[in-house]
This record gives C-alpha cells, sequence and structure tokens, in this order.
C-alpha cells in the first residue's frame, strides 16, 4: 500500500509540473528564447529614403523578422527584440514601411528606469523638446521630415516607447 501511495504522488507532482509547464509555453514571456542584439543607430538617418531592403541589410545583426499587415503606421512592419539602443538598455524595435517600401515610422520600446537616460540622448543629440501641451506626456521634437515623440513611462508605468512618424506629403 505505501508503494502504491508514493507512486500516486510522483504521478500528481508530475502532472502538476507538466501543467505548470504548459501553461508557461502556452501564456508565458517567451522573450528569452529570443537572441537579443544591441542597435547602434543615429536617428538623424530616420527618412523616407530608408527603404524595407536597406534596413534589412543594415541591421540583419538583429535578425528583424517582418510581416505584412496593414496598420496606421504603415503596410508592412519589421521588428526584433533588442538588448539596446546606443547603449541604452532597449526591449524592442520596429520598422514600419508603406506600399511601395518607404520608410514611414520607427518605434523603439524601452524599460521605464531608461527614460530618463534616453531623454538625455535625444536632448543631446536634437536639442530640448518643443514646448508642447501641459496635459500631454510625450515630448515631441520635429527631425528629419518626421515627428519625433518620446512618450513617459508614468502612463505605462514599465516602459517608455520612442516614436518617428514620417510627415506627410
Amino acid at each position: 500500500m505505501a508503494r502504491i501511495t508514493l507512486n500516486r504522488k510522483w504521478i500528481t507532482a508530475g502532472s502538476l509540473v507538466s501543467l505548470a509547464l504548459t501553461f508557461y509555453i502556452i501564456f508565458g514571456n517567451h522573450t528569452w528564447f529570443q537572441t537579443r542584439a544591441p542597435l547602434e543607430m543615429d536617428l538623424a538617418e530616420l527618412n523616407e529614403t530608408n527603404t524595407g531592403e536597406a534596413v534589412l541589410e543594415r541591421y540583419r545583426a538583429l535578425e528583424l523578422r517582418c510581416d505584412v499587415q496593414q496598420t496606421a503606421l504603415g503596410a508592412q512592419v519589421c521588428g526584433a527584440f533588442i538588448e539596446s539602443f546606443n547603449g541604452i538598455p532597449a526591449r524592442h524595435v520596429a520598422f514600419y514601411f508603406d506600399a511601395v517600401q518607404d520608410l514611414t515610422a520607427w518605434k523603439l520600446t524601452v524599460p521605464g528606469e531608461s527614460y530618463p537616460t534616453l531623454l538625455d540622448h535625444l536632448e543631446e543629440r536634437f536639442g530640448p523638446p518643443e514646448p508642447g501641451n501641459p496635459n500631454d506626456s510625450a515630448k515631441v521634437q520635429h527631425i528629419n521630415g518626421g515627428v519625433l515623440a518620446l512618450e513617459d513611462p508614468a502612463l505605462r508605468r514599465e516602459e517608455s516607447v520612442v516614436i518617428w512618424i514620417r510627415d506627410q506629403e
């Protein structure tokens, strides 16, 4: 009888571990499966002359994954998990392209604790942000035929988003 009880305990424990592993595989955060390369990039290079092919070639170390997906930012998006942006801890970068493969937008996601460093980096490179609506927590700068906006992480608590959107001609 003791042997049967012991086996049931092991079966129960094994079942619980299997169930937990299954739930993690289905619903868990799998970013640790991704390779994360650092992104070194001069934001002054952001403009509509960047094509999908040129971006994929230039940043091939990031292992960008692309998908044709019509969004408000473009008809195709290519993104990758990254380790850092110009030495600042970061999580993800995405490039958006229109139907003819011209760059329409660029988006960077950084942890909230990187916000002050990133803001300093952008101010050093492009000057202080333009004064905007006092109720708006985004910092805005016009660069290279587009608008660069940096969202305060207080809105999301965990991360901050920087986005460049090409001006519409």
